[in-house]
């Protein structure tokens, strides 16, 4: 557990490359394309972190070359939709009361990796939907970069702007990063929409000792 005020870094867009002749990028793509075109990959859901291959299966190819096969991949059915919503539903215990800024650091940090060394992976979408390198590089690798990086950084404002957070605690209202902070957004008001006049200053959701 953290304390403190932290500062989210000020986000700057990702600078596209050029992937000119003779350029590096435009070499470590090459590469790259060419390791993905040569393989045949299984694709499963994820659910909890394992693998659920279902055995349905079916075929993702080239939209430009339907005779090449890039993976295999297995749907999935209304049993491993349930499961995946059980598995959210556990996950979000742990997850909604871990520190924002922890979260935001891991946000970060896979901004940082796609920048990096997984850009050409992300980059060989155009095997998968057919687009010309300066498309992935908008679309895929510096959209999904500047996702992250612009995201974080207002939550960080919202923070910083109430330092000490908390029902009703020190004058401000629950912090971003507060569990209560949505069931505080969907639970009713208890004067402005329940016109009842209030019995004490928690929220209709709060339990007694909360």
């Amino acid at each position: 557990m953290t304390s403190g005020i932290f500062t989210v870094p000020a986000p700057r867009n990702e600078p596209a490359l050029g992937y000119a002749p003779g350029n590096p990028e435009r070499r470590a793509l090459r590469a790259e394309l060419g390791r993905l075109a040569s393989e045949m990959i299984e694709i499963t859901p994820r659910i909890a972190g394992r693998r659920v291959p279902t055995g349905r299966t079916a075929e993702a190819v080239t939209p430009h070359d339907h005779r090449h096969v890039l993976a295999v991949w297995h749907k999935g059915g209304s049993a491993e939709v349930s499961a995946a919503i059980a598995a959210a539903l556990a996950a979000r215990r742990t997850w909604s009361r871990t520190p924002w800024e922890e979260r935001a650091a891991v946000f970060l940090r896979a901004a940082e990796l796609l920048a990096g060394p997984y850009r050409m992976t992300l980059n060989a979408t155009m095997l998968g939907q057919s687009k010309t390198i300066h498309q992935a590089e908008i679309d895929a690798a510096c959209e999904l970069i500047d996702f992250w990086r612009f995201n974080d950084k207002p939550t960080g404002a919202v923070v910083g702007q109430q330092p000490f957070g908390g029902a009703r605690a020190s004058g401000t209202n629950d912090k971003a990063g507060s569990p209560l902070n949505l069931l505080r957004w969907v639970s009713p008001r208890t004067i402005k929409e329940r016109f009842v006049p209030p019995t004490d200053v928690r929220y209709p959701f709060m339990q007694p000792g909360d």
